[in-house]
């Protein structure tokens, strides 16, 4: 008698479980809370604690016999992505968890069918194996090679460098799992947390930063634009002309963050918050109270801001060394899939900005209609969540889940394209943007959290 595809799945699971059991034993593990939940401020404690007090406390520790400042950096453009600090225990960012999160996602969506408790087992073991062979190999290949580890130190300091970012590697890959047991906030990852918060780290760093830097003709000039522009207007003689000037000097200047800058950030925030409130409502029909019809709303950015990320990261690939310490294009392809660095000073660029929006919206959307379908954001798991909150859903209507689902995440991927080439082209805070995105898509699940939390709290109160 032939298996059906469920059982082939779940038999593809079973085999994968017995295949990657004895590796369990190998590294930490943690148990998963079903018989008594966290409490929501253990929960908050926990991620705190965890999450972000000792990541972002061993992205501020310093390598022991690393690379020096002044050596160039390949990962120049990836570091806002990776939430990786130069020359930190934490240099490698959550690029091992977020690596290996993909291409599990990736695979359980070509190889398994089935969402039983042996294939979801199988794949978080697969993951964190992943997570740890991706640390090692990220270790041993890329930054020894690469950032020339070994210096003059020779091979001990190569091996207490390899030591030190194993080690914070290990720390994100348990920080992740805390989440995915049950300990810590529900709806976020440490990687993502981790991300936002050194976003949101950075861009209130320059905002507020009291750093003294001296210009080439301009003098010496605050690096944040709150103590630039009060110093400004103050030293500027008692005349509305003068004062004007001043203010219009550090809103509009170019070497250093401006005020313009931050203004362009709360627009994106604006903008970024009310397209992740928009919903597509589809209708349905009411389990508990047959004869009436429901909205259930599909948000619009149905794969949130994983376009972005993923453009982000594959451009950054193709960038090449210009000097400086940092990764910039110079011509070719890629000089024209990444965002024009001078165009407020040469304005003759707009034809490479227009040939930049078009890459990466066109990349946003098809990567959100590719990744909407490969990471199993689908019609079935659509009708499994929407059955699971007392919904049943109609076989004419499931039959258009499917083109509903994809226009969406085609519209998601657009319109985030659009607002990465807008935080780019005007100059919000970053290197691009697209951190910035994340943090706000972040931040907002995390208000979320909270509201429904309180809520739920006050109502059995």
């Amino acid at each position: 008698m032939a298996r059906t595809a469920e059982e082939k799945s779940r038999a593809r699971g079973t085999a994968l479980w017995r295949l990657l059991r004895p590796l369990a034993v190998l590294g930490p593990r943690m148990q998963r809370r079903r018989e008594a939940a966290v409490p929501f401020r253990g929960q908050v404690r926990n991620t705190a604690a965890a999450s972000l007090l000792l990541l972002l406390s061993l992205s501020h520790v310093p390598l022991y016999a690393g690379a020096g400042d002044a050596d160039p950096d390949p990962l120049f453009w990836a570091r806002p992505l990776l939430a990786a600090p130069r020359g930190t225990v934490m240099e490698l960012g959550v690029a091992p968890v977020v690596t290996s999160w993909v291409v599990v996602r990736l695979l359980a969506a070509l190889l398994f069918d089935s969402d039983s408790s042996t294939t979801v087992a199988s794949c978080e073991l697969l993951a964190r194996c992943l997570a740890y062979v991706t640390n090692a190999s990220r270790l041993v290949i890329g930054i020894a090679a690469a950032l020339g580890m070994c210096g003059s130190g020779g091979a001990g300091n190569a091996a207490l460098v390899v030591l030190q970012l194993f080690a914070g590697g290990v720390v994100v890959v348990l920080a992740d799992l805390l989440h995915e047991t049950g300990y810590g906030v529900e709806g976020v990852s440490a990687a993502s947390l981790l991300i936002a918060t050194n976003a949101c780290e950075r861009a209130v760093s320059h905002l507020f930063s009291p750093v003294k830097l001296r210009l080439a003709g301009a003098g010496p000039e605050f690096e944040g634009p709150v103590f630039a522009v009060t110093h400004r207007v103050a030293a500027a003689p008692p005349s509305w002309r003068h004062k004007a000037g001043a203010l219009l000097f550090t809103l509009l200047r170019l070497d250093l963050p401006n005020l313009s800058n931050y203004m362009t950030t709360c627009v994106m925030f604006v903008l970024a918050v009310r397209l992740d409130e928009t919903h597509l409502r589809r209708l349905y029909r009411s389990r508990p109270r047959r004869g009436t019809d429901e909205f259930v709303p599909i948000k619009l950015l149905y794969t949130s801001a994983m376009p972005i990320m993923l453009h982000a990261s594959a451009v950054s690939a193709f960038c090449v060394d210009a000097g400086g310490g940092a990764a910039y294009p110079v011509g070719g392809l890629v000089y024209y899939v990444t965002p024009p660095s001078k165009l407020l000073v040469d304005p003759g660029l707009i034809h490479e900005l227009l040939i930049h929006s078009v890459f990466v919206v066109a990349s946003c959307t098809l990567l959100s209609m590719a990744w909407a379908e490969a990471s199993r954001s689908s019609a079935r798991e659509f009708r499994t969540r929407v059955i699971g909150t007392g919904y049943f859903v109609w076989d004419e209507t499931s039959r258009r889940i499917d083109r509903v689902i994809a226009a969406a995440a085609a519209v998601g991927g657009f319109a985030v394209g659009g607002l990465a080439v807008y935080a780019g082209a005007v100059g919000a805070i970053g290197e691009a943007g697209p951190e910035l995105l994340f943090a706000v898509l972040v931040i907002k699940n995390l208000a979320e959290t909270f509201y429904a939390k309180s809520k739920l709290t006050t109502t059995y109160s």
